[in-house]
């Protein structure tokens, strides 16, 4: 999303909130005889529960001074002084509800990441990857925006666990996804499976950039367990998908297929292969569109090799 993409709906959404706020107001001047401060929270709420503690006390302000403003009038004869306690009573009012709705809506927001992380690595959990890894499909179809997937299992974890117990294995873990998201983009996603097996999805990457990129990886994972003198290495399997897969399951099988080939080959390597129409044998009625985006696939000489879906 760029950054034009995300200011203007913010703005359109400000704009049209100042204009109903301004209705509101001039209501308020115009139907003395009814209380309108209830109407004055919409603004608040809606301000603090969508852009935070900051916007939604700003608003807050900016409600009781003109909710004064509208009620000015029926403070004749009674001094500025009836006036202005009135104003701090419902400042005090909006911005108490501002501060509530701001601490439910983080509190609400820390509940579903944590969610959404494993535990023990801080990484995306299986259930939130496969949501991910959902709309990256979509994207894909929709869109024709290709992706990779690595499936890379951490060697010899089992021999760390053994010789210094499962909490430095556990440590070890945590090194490794430290390690991964240092060294991918934020447009990647980095997830655990369980145990020693992780998943990262490199959104938008062909076979050239994917295997730049799983290459940079797999180095900076060797460096940092030299530097702390473990003897584990990877087995990476790798999948650039030129057309989208079926399901996101497909898309483990294939990446985790490729990884047991490493292990069956010796182990600490990487083994990267293409997936497309042409290779799908259960693809009956391959549509208008498909052709032509495997085409476009061989216009950027980007053809498949002989990686066939199970």
């Amino acid at each position: 999303m760029t950054k034009q993409e995300r200011i203007w709906p913010a703005f359109g959404q400000h704009l049209i909130g100042a204009l109903l706020l301004g209705l509101l107001v001039y209501v308020d001047r115009e139907v003395a005889d009814l209380s309108m401060v209830i109407f004055y929270l919409i603004p608040v709420v809606w301000e603090s529960w969508y852009y935070g503690r900051r916007a939604g006390m700003a608003v807050a302000c900016l409600c009781a001074l003109l909710w004064g403003g509208a009620n000015i009038s029926e403070f004749p004869g009674r001094g500025n002084l009836f006036l202005i306690w009135d104003i701090i009573e419902k400042l005090l009012f909006f911005g108490m509800t501002s501060l509530f709705v701001a601490k439910l809506k983080s509190s609400m927001d820390r509940i579903q990441e944590l969610a959404r992380l494993d535990f023990l690595t801080k990484t995306y959990n299986k259930r939130y990857f496969s949501e991910l890894a959902e709309r990256e499909i979509y994207r894909f179809q929709r869109y024709n925006r290709p992706f990779s997937l690595a499936y890379i299992d951490a060697d010899n974890l089992k021999e760390v666990n053994d010789t210094y117990g499962h909490h430095e294995g556990d440590q070890l873990l945590a090194l490794i996804a430290r390690t991964m998201q240092a060294a991918v983009r934020k447009t990647d996603i980095v997830a655990r499976l369980g145990g020693d097996e992780f998943v990262i999805l490199l959104a938008e990457n062909n076979f050239t950039q994917a295997s730049v990129a799983i290459n940079k990886i797999k180095s900076q994972l060797d460096t940092t367990m030299a530097a702390h003198r473990y003897g584990v290495t990877f087995s990476i399997g790798l999948v650039s998908f030129l057309d989208p897969p079926v399901s996101v399951d497909q898309m483990l099988r294939l990446s985790d297929s490729l990884m047991y080939r490493v292990k069956a080959s010796g182990k600490n390597n990487i083994c990267h292969e293409k997936f497309g129409l042409e290779l799908t044998g259960d693809y009956e009625d391959i549509t208008a569109k498909g052709i032509e985006r495997r085409s476009a696939t061989n216009e950027r000489d980007e053809s498949p090799g002989d990686f066939a879906r199970p």
